[in-house]
């Protein structure tokens, strides 16, 4: 919930359980997460209200859901190495994220949601080959081309 706290993981590269980070009023930076590659049982980045980005370098995969939901002023997310996601991927209500880069993701075992970002105009879900549902919506930036390719990509 603080940058304090984050900064503490520094050396860290597996949480063998869950990672939540935030609610937080005060938490502006995820740079003492840089190393961590993998998550077990889920990653919940919800409710932050001072953060501007999600930036994950190292993470390349989290066994359980993940969830970025609900961030105040969030304009670009980057998980740019991640892989696989056990459970469901869920982004949703991050009223200022304008670009979304999963651009490595291969395999999500549940639900993909992207819903609720007036301003998002680019995701990067390039390699994406399997997911077990996929829910796109209020998204009215996003281009209908790509999401048509998306949905297409994945079939019924």
């Amino acid at each position: 919930q603080t940058d304090a706290e984050a900064e503490a993981l520094g050396g860290c590269a597996e949480v063998r359980g869950a990672l939540g980070v935030g609610p937080s009023f005060s938490l502006r930076s995820l740079a003492g997460l840089a190393r961590i590659a993998r998550v077990g049982d889920g990653l919940d980045g919800s409710d932050n209200v001072e953060r501007g980005g999600v930036f994950l370098p190292a993470l390349v995969a989290v066994e359980g859901n993940l969830v970025i939901e609900n961030n105040r002023q969030i304009a670009t997310a980057s998980l740019h190495h991640l892989a696989a996601v056990g459970g469901d991927l869920i982004v949703r209500d991050n009223r200022s994220l304008l670009r979304l880069d999963l651009g490595a993701l291969r395999r999500v075992g549940g639900r993909i949601e992207i819903a609720g970002h007036p301003a998002l105009d680019m995701v990067a879900l390039d390699h994406l080959e399997s997911a077990g549902e996929l829910v796109i919506e209020d998204n009215p930036a996003w281009p209908a081309d790509e999401v048509d390719r998306l949905e297409h990509a994945l079939g019924p």
